[in-house]
């Protein structure tokens, strides 16, 4: 939640005060936020969006996706790990960045001062979304939105 009463993402329903919302994400420490692998905002829908036709994929699309991803997963691994358990080791053999990636995430480090472990989180997602896309390798759009799912 952004904040105490859970509407801070939309300025007509939150009652907080800005002293109430400092006070509530200061709960959360670096280090604690470091853990958490994909940070995402999500806002309240309007009635237009609701009622609209197209919902983007269907969900048995998004299960073969998925399903596919962890075969994936599996062939590279064995059946008991997945991407978000791999080792630092695993990291340097399946996470190999291009040098535009490279500058990239190198960018990244520097300005949301990065740590190694938030670092290796993004490593670990960029290599998920791109087994996702089907890709052999992590490409400038996985990495790039991989850094996007981190809190700024």
């Amino acid at each position: 939640n952004p904040c105490p009463c859970g509407n801070g993402f939309d300025e007509d329903l939150c009652t907080c005060t800005p002293f109430d919302i400092r006070r509530y994400t200061k709960k959360l420490s670096g280090p604690i936020i470091d853990r958490i692998d994909l940070y995402i905002e999500i806002y309240r829908l309007n009635e237009n969006e609701i009622l609209k036709d197209s919902r983007g994929d269907r969900s048995e699309v998004i299960r073969e996706r998925v399903l596919e991803a962890r075969m994936i997963q599996n062939n590279r691994f064995g059946q008991e790990k997945l991407n978000g358990d791999m080792l630092n080791e695993d990291i340097e053999k399946y996470c190999i960045l291009d040098k535009e990636c490279e500058k990239i995430i190198r960018g990244a480090i520097r300005s949301l001062n990065l740590s190694m472990r938030t670092y290796h989180k993004i490593l670990k997602v960029a290599r998920t979304i791109a087994d996702l896309s089907g890709s052999k390798n992590i490409e400038k759009p996985h990495l790039m939105e991989a850094i996007t799912y981190r809190k700024n």
